[in-house]
């Protein structure tokens, strides 16, 4: 059942729960780019096969929120950093004596990263899902090329109010502020949010907790630099990396496959966190 947590700002943000009486841990889901919450309902039954109580967030402007974004409506990566916050103090209420991680996939690993720049004593640790930094230099051949057409193409398509991603097939419907704080990573590859302060990048820095980041041998989208170069805003983390293939996971090891087929990925999450 959906329930609802009130942000920072007074916006109530949707979550769904998927847990047991007796769980050993919390794992906050956070989307890829314009995917709802729905989407991991099949990996958030999979964590509750290993105890795991899954607690998936609904973004702004998607499923069940209540917003949507265009000319009066606008958000971009703080209020969805505050939203996390909002649900890990939810979270916390629910289960006070649990440990509470964060999961994200994509996009959700930039929120995950910049909460534990901004507030590491509020949670155990990271999940990286297939996520990485959209940096363009990232990218090889004909990828890079995209994303530095992307690039030319954002200032155009924002000239309706918001970012028409369904048009071309990136993301979804998405605000404005969201997509310009996604650009800075994409042009230099560093957290320039605004509305947060300058010295994002130096807090994430000095980030000392526990971080599992699993890739995808066939990510077109989060490829192994990408990932490798988030991981490196953190330095002083304590890092455990996997890159699967299909045969690992028995399934698709792409950006969105994985959570088609996740017991192997609850699995090595259950694993990580013994």
């Amino acid at each position: 059942m959906t329930q609802e947590v009130l942000s920072a700002d007074g916006t109530k943000v949707p979550y769904t729960v998927y847990g047991l009486s007796e769980v050993k841990a919390c794992i906050i889901v956070l989307p890829a780019m314009g995917v709802r919450a729905s989407f991991y309902r099949t990996f958030a039954h999979s964590l509750m096969d290993f105890d795991l109580a899954a607690i998936v967030m609904e973004y702004r402007g998607l499923g069940e929120s209540s917003l949507r974004a265009g000319w009066g409506t606008d958000y971009g990566y703080k209020e969805h950093q505050e939203d996390v916050v909002a649900l890990i103090a939810k979270v916390k209420s629910e289960y006070p004596d649990k440990p509470v991680y964060i999961a994200g996939h994509s996009l959700g690993g930039h929120f995950a990263v910049m909460t534990a720049g901004l507030g590491p004593e509020s949670f155990d640790g990271i999940i990286m899902l297939a996520s990485g930094t959209p940096w363009y230099k990232a990218y090889e051949g004909g990828a890079e090329n995209k994303v530095k057409m992307l690039l030319w193409l954002i200032p155009l398509l924002l000239l309706l109010g918001y970012f028409p991603g369904k048009m071309i097939g990136f993301a979804g419907r998405e605000a404005r502020s969201l997509i310009r704080d996604w650009q800075n990573l994409v042009q230099d590859n560093r957290f320039k949010v605004k509305g947060v302060t300058n010295s994002l990048e130096q807090k994430i820095a000095t980030y000392t907790g526990e971080v599992l980041c699993l890739c995808f041998d066939r990510d077109d989208l989060a490829p192994r630099k990408s990932s490798a170069l988030m991981l490196e805003k953190m330095p002083q983390a304590q890092v455990a990396y996997h890159m699967l293939c299909d045969e690992d996971i028995n399934g698709e090891a792409t950006h969105f496959g994985w959570a088609k087929e996740p017991h192997v990925i609850s699995k090595h999450i259950s694993e990580w966190l013994d």
